[in-house]
């Protein structure tokens, strides 16, 4: 649907010199996705997990792990002494 909105159909046709159809704009969606599902997973790999986790969970949600980490911590702690 994207494809459609973005791309008009003149522009589109005067690039692939013929007519464009459905399948056309099917493949361009196709494309672009595959473009798209490659580059954030190649993104994702080069990133740091400490800021994927910042960028992925919100600051309540950090918090919540940074309790718990403490919390498992102590109690490991405690069973040792």
């Amino acid at each position: 649907m994207a494809a459609v909105v973005f791309v008009p159909g003149g522009y589109f046709q005067t690039t692939l010199r013929h007519p464009v159809g459905f399948a056309d704009y099917l493949t361009l969606a196709w494309m672009a996705t595959s473009i798209a599902t490659v580059a954030g997973a190649l993104g994702s790999s080069l990133e740091h997990e400490d800021t994927v986790r910042k960028a992925t969970y919100g600051y309540r949600q950090r918090r919540r792990n940074e309790a718990k980490n403490s919390e498992d911590e102590s109690e490991d702690g405690s069973n040792t002494a």
